[in-house]
């Protein structure tokens, strides 16, 4: 309902749950944030770490937002399969203060990972193109495949030298086609050959779609125009 814990000290909530029951015994705030709070989530904590116990594989979906009053959180799901069932759990939910950087969201995410022993579990981690997740997750390769990258950069060192022959007889025959490199970070880690290796992170396709349709839009005067006015007064009813 998005009310305060205070409310439970107010004098018209206490008449009004005395009306719904008259034995019904008041808790203060006081007690809902240093006791029962506290202890709900030690049970909420310990339910997970089983649940995380009991799970060979999962991937997680991490995503950071900001409340209306302008308040980072940092959120951590899991996905899994327990007993042919997906399941997703909320592991997860905490203040992210200061700055976003790369070192403060990995630190987090292996606080998290620790916390619920999922180190060698993790098989997908999905987040969104931002500069501070790819820094931060672009480069973490899935346990057990590191050897599978030595293999394939061996590969490419020593089909190098026989494909450039094979290179200059098909750019001889492409005279005609002129191409243009593709510079877009949005299409960056699905177009690139390194996605079709094991790397651990995935880019969030909701994520990619919406920077799809801002790009559409942008070339559109007419509904950039409409846009921009209805995002002046959004601020400002935000400020105000």
């Amino acid at each position: 309902m998005g009310l305060p814990l205070s409310i439970v000290d107010n004098e018209s909530f206490k008449c009004f749950m005395n009306d719904v029951d008259s034995k019904y015994t008041p808790i203060n705030r006081r007690d809902i944030t240093r006791s029962y709070l506290p202890v709900l989530h030690k049970k909420c904590v310990s339910k997970l770490q089983e649940i995380c116990d009991r799970s060979n594989y999962v991937s997680l979906t991490l995503d950071i937002w900001s409340d209306r009053r302008l308040r980072s959180y940092f959120g951590i799901t899991l996905h899994t399969i327990i007993k042919d069932e997906y399941k997703s759990f909320l592991i997860s939910f905490e203040r992210l203060e200061g700055k976003h950087s790369a070192d403060k969201i990995a630190a987090e995410f292996d606080r998290v990972i620790q916390l619920y022993n999922l180190k060698d579990k993790v098989v997908r981690l999905v987040t969104d193109n931002a500069s501070n997740n790819l820094a931060a997750f672009d480069d973490i390769v899935l346990p057990g495949f590191e050897d599978y990258f030595d293999d394939i950069t061996n590969d490419q060192l020593n089909t190098k030298s026989s494909n450039e022959e094979e290179d200059n007889i098909l750019l001889d025959q492409r005279k005609d086609l002129q191409t243009e490199l593709v510079d877009d970070s949005v299409y960056e880690t699905t177009l690139n050959l390194i996605s079709e290796e094991e790397y651990l992170r995935l880019p969030c396709f909701a994520h990619c779609l919406q920077l799809v349709v801002n790009d559409g839009i942008k070339s559109s005067t007419l509904a950039l125009s409409s846009l921009k006015k209805v995002a002046s007064l959004a601020k400002l009813a935000h400020t105000n």
